[in-house]
This record gives C-alpha cells, sequence and structure tokens, in this order.
C-alpha cells in the first residue's frame, strides 16, 4: 500500500480545513439570519475546524487524525441531512443538490475524511517496532 506522506497530508488537511473555517465564518452571518442555533452551529463548526487544523500544525498523533476524520464525516453528513430532511424550523435547503458552494464543501469534507481514512488506514497497517519495554513505556506516556 501506498503510504502518505506526513508532512504533506498534514499541509493539505490543515488547506481544507482552513478552508472550511472561512466557509463558516462567511455563512455566520445567514446563519443567525435564518434560525439562531443555525448561527450557533456555525460558531461551534469554525472552533472545530479551527481546533482541528492548530493539532495538525502541531502535532501527528492518532487521535487528531481521528478528529479530523470526523470533521470530514459531519461535512458530508450534514449536507445529505440538509438535502434529504432539513433542519428543524430551517428547510430551504430540502433537495437543492446543486449549489456550487455546498458541492464544493461536501467534495472537500469527502477528501478530508479520504485523506484522514487513508494515514490512519496506513498507520494502522505499518509495523510497529519497539526495543524490548518500549512499548509500554510509550503507552504510560500518552
Amino acid at each position: 500500500m501506498l503510504t502518505p506522506s506526513p508532512s504533506v497530508a498534514r499541509a493539505v488537511a490543515v488547506m481544507i480545513l482552513l478552508c472550511f473555517a472561512a466557509e463558516h465564518l462567511v455563512l455566520l452571518p445567514d446563519g443567525f439570519r435564518a434560525v439562531s442555533y443555525v448561527g450557533v452551529g456555525e460558531i461551534g463548526l469554525l472552533l472545530a475546524v479551527l481546533v482541528a487544523a492548530a493539532l495538525l500544525v502541531g502535532t501527528d498523533a492518532v487521535g487528531v487524525w481521528w478528529y479530523t476524520a470526523l470533521i470530514g464525516l459531519v461535512h458530508v453528513a450534514g449536507y445529505f441531512e440538509t438535502r434529504l430532511l432539513g433542519l428543524p424550523l430551517y428547510r430551504r435547503e430540502i433537495g437543492h443538490w446543486l449549489e456550487p458552494r455546498d458541492l464544493l464543501s461536501v467534495f472537500a469534507g469527502a477528501v478530508l475524511l479520504a485523506l484522514s481514512s487513508w494515514v490512519l488506514l496506513a498507520r494502522a497497517q505499518a509495523p510497529q517496532r519497539f526495543a524490548p519495554g518500549e512499548r509500554f513505556a510509550t503507552l504510560n506516556r500518552s
């Protein structure tokens, strides 16, 4: 299996996350105008993607990649949920599958999910090489 370069994978993920942050920042006023909880959700997503980007800049830990995969999954699932069912008191997105900004967002979410999954799969398949006793010392530091 081809393994992703850690530095390239982190850089690509950070760029996608920063694009998500910009998107949620732009959508913030519309979210509060539509229904206040949508605006609060935009703030939550904005903070979540900024935290993930900051963590990826600082570390390459498996937990950070799981968190990043979750963000990609939330974006993809949110796209389908709002198009199929809508949100309580906010149903204007139902059936609007081809909005360019939304298509770009769901594509970026899918790429982020695929990239995170690739990194996690490559890590899971990589053989672990530990010196005697080092394995338990590593587990205790986490």
